[in-house]
């Protein structure tokens, strides 16, 4: 225990003669000791974290222990060994405090520095107005979110050239001039720079009746799909590739849907699969949704080449290709398959 301590020392000599004397020792008071650590050791923002204190006071007489998590110099958020603060909103260093008190009045503080990771944005937009008629002004119109952060750049591809910036802002102004499928894509950046893509094809209907193919040699006229097929893309862009969130193939019941995928960061080589009746609230739909869920939430490297057709008999089909490219959207191309030959994609007829 620490404290003065009196000592007294007493002596005899040889004739049975003593002499005695007082003095004092202080034993001084060792302070506590302490550590902190935390887990998960990467964390976003939104997520919980723990916090863990390691601590001993060598006379063991602790006397109080207690927790500062939100850095305002007050020992007021725990008293526990461990501690799990409200999940932290922004990304960025947050310390957090842990203050202990031996009965003997010595006081150490340790403190633990969390970096706390920013979690990326979610780019989607909508077309207004829907459905679309070609020589309308279309407004494209971002319902982009990011969790954590303030939306910085909105950048536009319009074209479906895989470049983004033909225009730029939540929301721009299109005319589509002539009926047919259109690319958009919008890339949207966060203030700490992390970005998100999505990709969807616009159909755009005639004024009137929607525009045929040209007669076949038999003097028949081929139609195209009906409802056409839109595929959706939407994913994160990442030093490592492209991380895909959805990958969605909107098709007409009947349809034939035959997805390749090339690349050394494939999962598959080829996937088919036929477009069943979609019923929903008791009513049937004259198309149905296909999600690929073995390329959603994998990265896609650069060079990976995804391929869809979408075929049926009789009726003009829809080929797309998406090529993966280094910190870039991929690129797309659209183009038409005949019934005549349903693997060899043509300009889709005006």
């Amino acid at each position: 225990m620490p404290g003065i301590y009196t000592v007294k020392l007493r002596v005899t000599d040889d004739q049975g003669a003593t002499a005695e004397t007082t003095g004092t020792v202080t034993i001084p008071n060792r302070p506590p000791t302490a550590t902190v650590d935390h887990q998960p050791k990467n964390p976003q923002t939104g997520e919980s974290i723990t916090f863990t204190a390691t601590y001993n006071d060598p006379e063991n007489r602790v006397k109080s222990i207690a927790w500062d998590t939100n850095n305002d110099g007050k020992f007021d958020n725990g008293t526990g060994s461990s501690v799990t603060p409200a999940p932290f909103k922004k990304p960025g260093p947050y310390t957090v405090k842990f203050r202990i008190e031996d009965q003997d009045g010595a006081v150490t503080v340790a403190e633990d520095t969390v970096a706390v990771g920013n979690r990326p944005p979610h780019s989607d937009f909508v077309v207004l107005p829907d459905p679309l008629t070609a020589g309308q002004t279309a407004t494209l119109i971002s319902t982009a979110t990011d969790p954590d952060t303030a939306l910085d750049q909105w950048l536009w591809d319009l074209n479906g050239d895989g470049v983004y910036g033909d225009a730029t802002g939540s929301s721009v102004q299109q005319v589509f001039p002539t009926p047919g499928s259109y690319t958009v894509g919008l890339e949207v950046r966060d203030s700490e720079d992390v970005a998100d893509f999505a990709v969807k094809t616009i159909v755009v209907n005639a004024p009137t009746v929607p525009a045929l193919a040209p007669a076949s040699p038999g003097g028949s006229t081929l139609k195209l799909l009906s409802p056409f097929p839109v595929v959706r893309l939407a994913g994160r862009i990442g030093n490592d590739g492209t991380r895909l969130r959805m990958f969605s193939i909107v098709a007409p019941s009947g349809a034939r849907v035959v997805v390749t995928c090339r690349g050394r960061s494939c999962p598959f080589r080829l996937s088919a699969r036929s477009a069943g009746a979609q019923t929903l609230g008791g009513k049937v739909h004259a198309s149905t949704s296909l999600r690929i869920r073995q390329l959603e939430k994998r990265v896609l490297k650069k060079g990976v080449v995804v391929t869809i057709f979408v075929t049926k008999p009789g009726v003009i089909g829809k080929y797309v290709q998406f090529k993966f490219l280094k910190r870039r959207p991929p690129a797309r191309v659209d183009k038409c398959l005949m019934p005549s030959a349903p693997s060899k994609p043509v300009e889709c007829p005006s």
